[in-house]
């Protein structure tokens, strides 16, 4: 099957390579004010040398471990066949469908129902279902939920939406942690330790705002393509329907207090756990479920007639 037939076309790509490019600048600008702050005393022509190591430095911890950023805010751990032989049996059925690499599969030990795509490249990649959502879904619902996240990878936006998340995530746990509900106290922190918190909380803000952007510009969008690609991966557009809607009724059961802790995670997951969060349609990271259900009924109608 080829990559266009899972729901890729030119306007994902189109925003796919915007934030590519917005990445790479703000890579570039968050490197040189690193060399620029622990380089201060240096002279001038041994800073603007060692510019461009700074740089290649910072893309390599972004390599490293954007990825292991967004899979630790989901608590979630790699499984193998013997732990989870039902769904290592569904991904590699569609996999081998799509014509994709089987990627790890990793549960993550949530009460929200959901599911997510990440890595920074195919060899990387994971498969993440929270435990809420296993505990939910019959079995072609979560085929159909399996399909949605093979279709992210296929589709390649879950590299450009992991590499763009590494800042958002980081971001969003620092500032749980200096004003959260499980901030650290004053009196735990040393003078030093508050006076650096006080310092890159401004800082963590700006990058919590711009990895936001950078995500939305991208997220509505490819839940759109990749909905297409797991209906033409399954055949069954109406189980994922079925599954979306499930999904969506039973976060808006969980208290709104439980999913802020979800927020860097949102624009990763099949459905939004913060629902409420955005009051702009432009701010928002998902699609309305309404029209999302709408395109499948209309894919389903399609596919219905091609069959005939």
């Amino acid at each position: 099957m080829r990559r266009k037939e899972l729901g890729r076309d030119l306007g994902l790509s189109i925003r796919m390579l915007a934030v590519t490019v917005v990445l790479a600048g703000l890579y570039v600008g968050v490197a040189l004010l690193i060399a620029i702050a622990v380089l201060a005393d240096w002279d001038e022509d041994w800073r603007v040398f060692l510019l461009p190591p700074a740089f290649v430095l910072l893309l390599w911890v972004h390599y490293v471990s954007a990825d292991r950023l967004v899979l630790g805010a989901a608590h979630a751990n790699v499984v193998d066949t013997a732990r989870a032989p039902e769904l290592h049996a569904i991904v590699e059925r569609l996999c081998g469908v799509a014509d994709l690499p089987k990627p790890k599969i990793a549960i993550g030990r949530l009460k929200v129902p959901n599911a997510f795509a990440a890595g920074i490249t195919h060899a990387r990649s994971t498969i993440v279902v929270t435990t809420g959502l296993r505990d939910r879904l019959t079995k072609p619902e979560l085929e159909a939920v399996v399909a949605h996240e093979v279709a992210h990878l296929a589709n390649r936006d879950a590299v450009v939406m992991t590499a763009a998340s590494a800042f958002p995530v980081a971001a969003a746990f620092f500032l749980r942690r200096r004003f959260g509900p499980y901030a650290f106290e004053r009196d735990e922190l040393d003078f030093e330790e508050r006076l650096a918190f006080k310092l890159f909380s401004p800082f963590a803000w700006v990058l919590y705002i711009v990895g936001f952007l950078l995500t939305v510009t991208i997220s509505r969008y490819r839940e759109y393509a990749a909905d297409r690609g797991a209906a033409m991966l399954t055949g069954a557009p109406e189980q994922l329907m079925s599954a979306l809607q499930k999904l969506s009724d039973e976060t808006d059961r969980i208290p709104s207090r439980d999913l802020r802790a979800l927020t860097g995670l949102n624009a990763f997951f099949i459905v939004p756990a913060a629902t409420h969060s955005a009051r702009f349609t432009v701010l928002r990271d998902h699609p309305p479920l309404e029209k999302r259900l709408r395109r499948l009924a209309a894919i389903s109608r399609e596919l219905g007639k091609a069959a005939a």
